[in-house]
């Protein structure tokens, strides 16, 4: 068994289709428009509940070697 599989351990993925369906909401709110900000914040939002975790960060490079928090 994999080192890295105790990290996820009882967790119960999504169905290829919920996660086709995650991809299709995406692609509709950046097709009408949506600013970056708000289609960045959406991201976060929708995989925080795909995934069922507390918590998803979207980072900028803001150079080489920064990284910058954008959202949460």
């Amino acid at each position: 068994m994999p080192e890295d599989s105790a990290l996820i351990e009882g967790f119960s993925p999504q169905s290829d289709d919920a996660f086709h369906e995650l991809l299709l909401r995406f692609s509709t709110a950046a097709s009408q428009g949506t600013s970056a900000s708000d289609l960045i914040r959406y991201f976060c939002r929708e995989l925080r509940h795909f995934f069922q975790v507390d918590g998803v960060y979207f980072w900028r490079r803001n150079a080489a070697d920064e990284l910058v928090g954008a959202e949460a």
